[in-house]
């Protein structure tokens, strides 16, 4: 009887997860159209955009590439990588594509130009050994740049360039360092460009104001990929206001056999033309670096003119108070959707007619689409930096986002940023916050803690921002019906349980049991699953009712949460329930042997299943749930109800003459590696200490 039991638990569990295996979904990515982030004439570029192929290791990548390059077919047919838009939401490990170039690039250096990424990078070029690794990065959002020699690429013939994603140093630095799902993202445009052997890198603008007058500091690198030119390099910088140059500035740069060089310009506007909300005028900066023998390269942005501050708890932009600041959350999933659209003009207008000046980009940095319509249409801009809820300990410098900030100081759009989000109270964490106000000259800096959306709002003395966006797969709909349904069958499993007759543990040996014991051994066995249902489903219920202020951060600091959301939660239930029954199949599996009469390992669950009756209470509640109980009360009251009848259950096993103890070794192991795990994990502990205890 028992043995028939145990081989249906295991083909069950089998067909479960691999009902989850195959029902495994992935959000379909979102193709996404991006805009470079400054024009130039001098570079030659190539888009990369479009279809790529997506594989899961960079070795795997390579041999399809090169057989299809050969016009072969993949010999085995997991070796086939799916394909995908590029720029998109799409997460992914490998990405391969196949290109050409035009011969006369080979005279020029070559620039890997991305933006929007979100993992660590690792670039290789006809190649997937370390020979042809062209490079390595980590995403911070904003543009990022490899250079690749030009002798790495085939000229009249294809290429292929090959990008391995891993999880970004955010994910991996955020509390109990969850790098689970290793992969990342490109959000923004991707490109080959070709250029001199000299070039100006994007600048950061500084602007500062003396009453109408305004100095616009323009600080920019000169690279030299050529190390041996030692020419003199000229950069000028021309500012207009669309029908006149208002102010120019240049400068004389002697190369000196470095790399890099900084180049500042000044540039004094009388009467300045402010940037605002109401009026979004934009003045045009052109730079150019020239040497005597005809090389150049030059660079085109708008540029805003205001300044903002944060003045006795308001916001004042160009020197005056802001009557009311009015955000509205925009997370990545909506970013995407309207961008997919294209009509990232159309909802900027639409929420400026609903009285919203402010945008809080919630977990992503915002696309050169975004800022360059919310520079020409005069709407504020809160991003944020990839810094939260890490214990202080791993606290990256300030100076990591500096690309960031220059990014954000071309656009005057971008009013504040978030530094920081959920970090603990500690000197580090002070030192941090103050390196980083003193980074973001031309924005506000904030500091905020899990707790600040309140009710899904941010609210200041400078005005609110609100969250109305309520995803559909951050809920489980069918919750409610769930766990009633499930009362109801605890209810009647406990009834039938009452109803069959005693019985005790001798009874356990016999060979050929009584029907009457049968019976009973049938409804203590459904007791027994029922219990491990209840607890799976408050758990996987738990999975969906996060705290709403907690919500907006955890599912894109912890991308692996917001996969398991995905999932269907009537699968993630039947697999944690089969995953708890086996769990006490195994641990009772390791003492009945050593048991007085040996009994078989689900007799002894169904015998000590008695003590377990109290779980209709927890079902009682947990079918509360959905009318506003909160879900950890039946979490908790599951494990102390637990803890109270312990002492039954140790009185029951030394009854008949055995020892508890022998139950207590498999949690007794995964207690100890779980310890084992925490204490390399102090950091997380301290943080966890310092914030909610």
């Amino acid at each position: 009887m028992f043995h028939s039991r145990v081989i249906g638990l295991i083909v069950l569990f089998a067909l479960i997860i691999g009902a989850g295996w195959w029902n495994w979904e992935v959000p379909q990515g979102l193709p996404l159209p991006s805009a470079p982030e400054i024009t130039t004439t001098k570079r030659w570029n190539q888009d990369l955009s479009g279809t790529w192929d997506k594989f899961s290791s960079v070795r795997q990548a390579w041999l399809v590439e090169e057989q299809r390059l050969k016009g072969e077919q993949p010999k085995f047919v997991l070796k086939g990588g799916g394909q995908f838009e590029l720029p998109s939401t799409q997460r992914f490990s490998v990405a391969a594509k196949r290109f050409r170039i035009p011969a006369e690039w080979s005279a020029r250096t070559m620039q890997l130009v991305t933006s929007g990424v979100k993992g660590q990078v690792v670039v290789y070029l006809n190649g997937a050994d370390p020979l042809h690794k062209i490079g390595e990065f980590e995403g911070s959002g904003a543009q990022d740049m490899i250079e690749i020699p030009a002798t790495a690429f085939r000229y009249g013939e294809d290429n292929i360039i090959l990008l391995e994603l891993t999880a970004s140093e955010a994910q991996s630095k955020s509390l109990f360092s969850l790098s689970w799902p290793n992969d990342g993202q490109i959000t923004g445009q991707i490109r080959l460009q070709a250029v001199i052997g000299t070039v100006l890198t994007n600048p950061l603008l500084e602007v500062s104001w003396e009453d109408e007058q305004a100095v616009l500091t323009v600080t920019t690198q000169l690279v030299h990929y050529n190390l041996a030119e030692k020419s003199s390099w000229t950069v000028e910088g021309v500012l207009s206001d669309g029908s006149a140059e208002v102010a120019r500035d240049s400068l004389v740069v002697e190369a000196d056999g470095t790399s890099s060089q900084t180049a500042v310009l000044k540039f004094a506007i009388g009467n300045g033309h402010y940037w605002s909300s109401q009026d979004p005028f934009l003045y045009q900066l052109h730079l150019r670096a020239a040497n005597s023998r005809g090389d150049q390269d030059d660079l085109a942005l708008p540029v805003g003119l205001r300044s903002i501050a944060l003045v006795e708890g308001s916001w004042h932009l160009n020197q005056k108070a802001l009557e009311e600041v009015k955000g509205q959350v925009l997370s990545a999933q909506k970013e995407a959707q309207v961008r997919n659209t294209g009509e990232v003009e159309s909802y900027i207008k639409s929420q400026q007619e609903k009285g919203v000046n402010l945008l809080y980009f919630l977990g992503v940095f915002p696309d050169e689409l975004w800022l360059q319509a919310a520079d020409r249409l005069g709407m504020g801009i809160w991003a944020e930096w990839p810094v939260g809820m890490v214990p202080a300990y791993r606290l990256p410098p300030a100076g990591e986002f500096r690309e960031l900030v220059s990014a954000g100081s071309r656009h005057p759009s971008i009013w504040a940023w978030t530094v920081g989000k959920g970090l603990e109270n500690s000197p580090k964490t002070a030192a941090f916050i103050k390196e980083a106000e003193g980074l973001l000259t031309s924005a506000l800096a904030f500091d905020l803690k899990l707790t600040d959306f309140k009710g899904q709002a941010l609210n200041g003395t400078w005005g609110q921002i609100i969250n109305e966006e309520n995803p559909e797969s951050s809920s489980w709909p069918q919750e409610s019906l769930a766990s009633q349904v499930w009362l109801l069958i605890i209810i009647w499993i406990s009834w039938m349980n009452l109803r069959t007759v005693g019985w005790r543990y001798k009874e356990l040996m016999e060979h050929r049991p009584k029907r009457r014991l049968r019976q009973a051994l049938l409804w203590q066995s459904r007791a027994f699953m029922a219990r491990a249902g209840t607890l799976a489903g408050i758990i996987t219920a738990a999975v969906y009712h996060l705290p709403k202020e907690w919500e907006l951060w955890l599912l894109h600091l912890w991308p692996g949460l917001e996969l398991i959301r995905y999932q269907s939660p009537w699968l993630i239930w039947a697999v944690l329930s089969l995953l708890l029954i086996l769990f006490r199949v195994l641990q009772a599996g390791l003492v009945s042997a050593r048991l007085p009469g040996s009994p078989h390992p689900l007799g002894l669950i169904y015998w000590l299943e008695r003590r377990y009756r109290w779980v209709i209470i927890v079902a009682l509640l947990w079918a509360l749930v959905p009318f506003g109980l909160p879900i950890y009360l039946p979490l908790e009251t599951y494990f102390v109800l637990n803890l109270l009848f312990l002492p039954l259950r140790v009185r029951d096993v030394h009854r008949i003459g055995g020892h508890y103890r022998l139950l207590l070794v498999l949690p007794g192991v995964l207690g100890i590696g779980l310890t084992f795990w925490l204490i390399t994990r102090w950091a997380d502990l301290f943080y966890l200490w310092h914030n909610f205890i």
